[in-house]
């Protein structure tokens, strides 16, 4: 994110560490979704499930910038699993 906070909104910008080399280009939709295992001691143990649904809005290199564009639980954290789901036609 641009800035540290945790709550994520539609529309607002993030950054993931796939870009062009990984064959990610503009229009591309990608998933947030919660690593699964054991928490800290005041939660409880987490479910792979999603989160938040992003579109890629620029690309570079390694990079890409995604608008966040559907959110289904708001507190995902720098290092959140990013997996792609839905690639426009060429």
């Amino acid at each position: 994110p641009r800035d540290s906070r945790d709550l994520r909104q539609l529309q607002e910008v993030l950054f993931i560490d796939i870009g062009r080399t990984n064959g990610v280009s503009a229009g591309d939709l990608f998933e947030v979704r919660r690593i699964a295992g054991p928490q800290d001691k005041s939660m409880a143990d987490a479910r792979d499930e999603l989160m938040a649904t992003l579109q890629v809005i620029h690309v570079r290199g390694r990079t890409a910038t995604v608008k966040v564009v559907t959110v289904v639980s708001p507190d995902i954290k720098p290092g959140a699993r990013v997996v792609q789901v839905a690639k426009l036609p060429s």
